[in-house]
């Protein structure tokens, strides 16, 4: 866990410098095993990692994660490495971001 906050704050670090913006916003997604992390700055998004496409099976789900990404223009993914759980949901990522 100690070693996912550090991941997690030079990440932090790491994009504020890219957007150079203090409107950062991070949202962690809970989907169990795996990871999503988006980053959002105003129409500008950075995933990483995607979760389980399960996780995302529900309307629920599925609306708080259009609401996220509601008025984004630029989404980039990064998936960390090629484990089921941490990329199957890349098709409910690309079907809830507004067309």
């Amino acid at each position: 866990m100690k070693r996912f906050l550090r991941s997690l704050v030079f990440v932090y670090l790491w994009v504020g410098i890219i957007f150079e913006s203090k409107g950062l916003e991070i949202s962690v997604f809970n989907v169990g095993f795996g990871n999503f992390v988006l980053l959002r700055e105003e129409n500008n998004v950075l995933v990483i990692d995607c979760g389980k496409a399960t996780c995302f099976s529900s309307n629920e789900s599925k609306g708080i994660l259009r609401s996220a990404l509601e008025g984004c223009e630029c989404c980039t993914v990064v998936i960390t490495h090629a484990h089921f759980d941490h990329f199957s949901a890349a098709n409910v990522l690309w079907n809830c971001f507004p067309k």
